[in-house]
């Protein structure tokens, strides 16, 4: 992430009790997360040296506030609200990137259609001299091929040349179908129903509120640019049918289905939605490391 909103109320109650040697550590800390887009490394000592955390007041003052506002995991220190602002930060790139590509293809095919009607030969009347005489008279194109592909090209019939020229009207083009793209409309509730339909079993979404709905965005725009199976759609309906896959896939496991022993260092953990479009979640079932 290039920037991170800082909110100084929020920061100023959450740290008013602490040094101001452990409030300038833990912005370190969060700002070293944002800048990385993922956890804490759990080597101390590394961990350290990256804020310049070097005398022992300051080394004291990371594990402390490690403790206090970050989770300990196995692939490192994780930070909830980090984690959801740079989930907010990728929803919100996608979606001005996906804007953008779409503003560009409409400037594109105007741009076309504009050379399409230039290349027929067809214009408004244009007054051209003939023996001194102005007339007008629509141009004739260097063109005597004779065609039937084209509604807009007036018939070269020899025949009807040689008298009357016969009348014909402008038809535009039929517009061409548009594909559905994934891009468009996210089908957040349908991605929801099928989580549910394939792993009944695992806890139930019950509250669909903004900061899901961005992380299902996130990871459904994610899936589509993807270059394995089953994912890597380009329709809506196509992209559905990848999901059910996955999640079926998912319900094959038993870590995914939690009926496996908890562990030691997470006893009360339980797969559920939200960590199935983690980022973490995603690729490692995606890459079958719970099964």
């Amino acid at each position: 992430m290039n920037y991170y909103p800082h909110h100084i109320g929020d920061f100023d109650r959450a740290t008013r009790h602490l040094t101001r040697i452990e409030r300038s550590v833990y912005r370190d800390l969060i700002e070293l997360y944002y800048d990385t887009e993922q956890p804490l490394t759990l080597d101390m000592s590394a961990l350290c040296r990256k804020i310049i955390a070097r005398s022992n007041e300051e080394a004291t003052a990371v594990k402390q506030t490690l403790n206090e506002f970050f989770n300990k995991t196995d692939d490192g220190w994780y930070h909830a609200r980090c984690e959801e602002e740079i989930e907010k930060y990728h929803a919100n790139s996608t979606q001005k990137s996906a804007a953008g590509k779409a503003s560009a293809a409409k400037r594109a095919l105007k741009k076309q259609q504009a050379i399409n009607g230039r290349s027929t030969g067809v214009a408004t009347d244009v007054e051209q001299p003939s023996n001194g005489i102005a007339t007008n008279q629509e141009p004739v194109t260097n063109n005597h091929t004779t065609t039937t592909s084209s509604p807009a090209l007036r018939s070269e019939d020899p025949e009807a040349a040689e008298g009357e020229q016969e009348e014909f009207t402008l038809t535009p083009a039929p517009a061409k179908p548009v594909a559905q793209k994934p891009l468009a409309n996210c089908p957040v509730q349908k991605i929801v129903d099928l989580y549910h339909e394939c792993m009944p079993d695992n806890p139930t979404v019950k509250v669909i509120g903004k900061d899901r709905i961005a992380k299902i965005k996130v990871r459904w725009l994610e899936a589509a640019a993807l270059k394995c199976k089953p994912f890597g759609y380009k329709t809506t309906d196509e992209g559905l049918a990848a999901w059910r896959a996955y999640f079926e896939v998912c319900s094959d496991s038993d870590f995914l289905t939690n009926k496996t022993p908890p562990s030691a260092s997470h006893p009360n953990f339980k797969v559920d939605f939200d960590f199935l479009i983690s980022p973490k979640g995603f690729s490692k079932a995606l890459e079958n490391r719970y099964h």
